[in-house]
């Protein structure tokens, strides 16, 4: 088994998904089909910071925080947001085989606003879709503090792979105690990614 990191070592990546968005769409599709017929996109700029890498291993699995902005059509200047959750590899979630989660609460125009988003396999994963599976985000934007809300509108974002190249090129390890440490948390994230991949995408038979 891989060696973890010592309990309190911190990791972070920041993380930038663009995509066609509209606004009055409920279904993420329908809204990319809009967004990409009238120009409208939102963009996502997000810090993810994991904690403490060593408690990935546990169950449940603790969620990371995001911060960061957020660009939204009409909007001006992008809207900051503080406090969202990233969930890795939740034990439930919107979609068959649910990869990641993201929710975060904004204040925009003196009106609160809540965003959901999930990657996601199909419901007979098989590895040719492993790439669009995990860079693909999935969004709708509540109105209100929570999901409960009314959907104000959806669509599709997606990491191209220079976006990935700059996500891992951000990885840092705040509260590393060593380089070893340092490597054992990034280690141990790259394992645990790798580790439920193949469960969804090349399952042993059974």
């Amino acid at each position: 088994m891989l060696e973890q990191a010592r309990s309190g070592t911190a990791l972070t990546f920041r993380e930038t998904m663009t995509g066609p968005f509209a606004m009055g769409a409920a279904d993420p599709e329908d809204g990319a089909r809009l967004g990409r017929d009238t120009g409208s996109t939102m963009t996502l700029r997000a810090t993810v910071t994991v904690a403490d890498t060593a408690a990935l291993h546990t169950e449940p699995r603790p969620p990371a925080r995001l911060d960061g902005t957020l660009a939204l059509p009409g909007a001006g200047e992008p809207v900051a947001f503080e406090d969202g959750l990233f969930h890795l590899f939740p034990a439930s979630g919107p979609s068959p085989h649910t990869l990641m989660v993201y929710e975060l609460g904004f204040t925009h125009d003196g009106m609160r606003y809540h965003l959901t988003g999930h990657k996601a396999a199909g419901e007979r994963p098989f590895v040719g879709r492993l790439w669009p599976d995990t860079t693909t985000l999935r969004v709708r934007l509540h109105r209100g503090e929570d999901a409960a809300g009314e959907v104000a509108g959806a669509g599709v974002l997606r990491l191209g792979a220079a976006d990935l190249a700059r996500l891992v090129a951000s990885l840092r390890t705040p509260g590393a105690d060593s380089l070893g440490d340092a490597v054992r948390a990034r280690g141990g994230y790259a394992w645990l990614f790798a580790r439920n991949l193949t469960g969804t995408y090349l399952p042993w038979p059974s």
